[in-house]
C-alpha cells in the first residue's frame, strides 16, 4: 500500500517509521529543506528500551494520485490548513484525520468531504531536539476511530502500526470530552509546576476537578450523554476520592514523562484549546467560574515563560 503521511510531529513521524516496515511511505513537506535523518527511540510503557534506529523520512512537496491512504497527524490549529493544501493538490484521497478536535465532522465537512476521524491511543511522547523522537508504544495501544466512512480505510494499514482498532459509535460525543482533558490540561500543568509537579497537593487536583466539571456541563448542554460515559462520569464524584486517585497517577514516572514532552511541544495547541473551550462555555450562558480560574496563571507564563 502507499500511504502519504501529513505531520512531522511525534505520531506522524512514529507512524510513518511504523508503517514504512510493510508499506511504502511519503511524509508530506510543502516546503522541503531539511533531509537529515530522524533519531527515533522507542519505550514500552514501563519506559524500557524497545529499539533505537535512524529513520530517513522519503519527504514529498505535494500530493499525487498513487496515494491509498492519507494520514493527518497535525496540531488542532493546522487541520484545515493541510486539507486545503492537498485540496490545492487536486486530492481525491481519503483522509484519515488523527487527533483532538471539539467540533468533530462539523468544522471538516465544510472543506472535505471523504475523510475518517479518529485518535491515536497507541503513541504518545515528544521530540527532543530538532530531529530526535522519544515514542512510548502502548503495548495495548488502540486507535479509536468513528463509526462511518470506514470502508474506504484498509485494516492491514491500521493494524501494521501494531495497535487494535476501536470503533466508537459515539465518537463525536467521546472526542468533545477528551477535548476536555487537553484543554485544561495547561492550567493545571502550570499550576502543579508552581506548586510541585512530581506530587500535586491536594487543592490543586481540587481545582482542576472542578474546571473539568464546568467542560462537562458544556458538553451535557450540547448534547453529550455523560451519564454512561466512562470514566469521566466518575468525575461528578466528591472531589476528595477523585484527587487521591490522580494524585498517585501524577506520581507514576511514566505519566509524569508524558505530560512534560505533551507540554513542552504541545503548548500552543494546549492555549489553543482551553480559551476555546472558555469561549464556548459563555456563548452557551455557562459561568465557566473554575475553568475562568487559570486565566491568570496562563497569562503570566505566556509573559514569564
Amino acid at each position: 500500500m502507499k500511504i502519504l503521511v501529513v505531520g512531522r510531529g511525534t505520531i506522524g513521524i512514529t507512524y510513518a517509521y511504523l508503517l514504512s516496515k510493510e508499506h511504502i511511505v511519503h511524509v508530506l513537506e510543502p516546503k522541503l529543506q531539511d533531509q537529515t535523518p530522524i533519531n527515533i527511540t522507542l519505550f514500552n510503557e514501563q519506559l524500557n528500551l524497545l529499539k533505537k534506529e535512524k529513520y530517513m523520512p522519503y519527504y514529498t512537496e505535494q500530493y499525487n494520485a498513487i496515494y491509498d491512504l492519507v494520514i493527518i497527524a497535525v496540531n488542532r490549529m493546522s487541520v484545515i490548513k493541510y486539507i486545503n493544501i492537498l485540496k490545492q493538490q487536486n486530492c481525491n484521497c481519503h483522509l484519515l484525520i488523527l487527533g483532538n478536535n471539539y467540533e468533530g465532522r462539523k468544522e471538516i465537512e465544510k472543506y472535505y468531504d471523504n475523510f475518517t476521524l479518529g485518535f491515536p491511543r497507541n503513541i504518545g511522547g515528544g521530540r527532543v531536539g530538532k530531529n530526535k523522537i522519544n515514542a512510548i508504544v502502548f503495548s495495548k495501544g488502540k486507535i479509536i476511530l468513528e463509526d462511518m466512512n470506514n470502508g474506504d480505510l484498509d485494516e492491514h494499514i491500521l493494524k501494521s502500526l501494531g495497535a487494535t482498532i476501536r470503533i466508537e459509535k459515539r465518537f463525536s460525543e467521546w472526542i468533545k470530552v477528551h477535548y476536555l482533558m487537553q484543554a485544561i490540561s495547561i492550567g493545571l500543568f502550570i499550576d502543579m509546576k508552581n506548586k510541585g509537579l512530581k506530587y500535586p497537593n491536594l487543592f490543586v487536583l481540587k481545582r482542576y476537578i472542578k474546571a473539568y466539571r464546568d467542560g462537562l456541563q458544556l458538553c451535557m448542554k450540547t448534547g453529550v450523554r455523560i451519564s454512561n460515559m466512562w470514566p469521566e462520569i466518575l468525575l461528578f464524584l466528591p472531589w476528595w476520592i477523585i484527587g487521591n486517585v490522580l494524585k498517585k497517577m501524577f506520581a507514576d514516572n511514566t505519566t509524569q514523562w508524558m505530560i512534560t514532552e505533551h507540554y513542552r511541544h504541545g503548548y500552543n495547541e494546549w492555549i489553543y484549546a482551553y480559551y476555546e473551550i472558555l469561549k464556548k462555555g459563555k456563548s452557551n450562558n455557562l459561568k465557566m467560574k473554575n475553568w475562568s480560574y487559570y486565566n491568570k496563571i496562563i497569562e503570566k507564563q505566556q509573559v514569564n515563560p
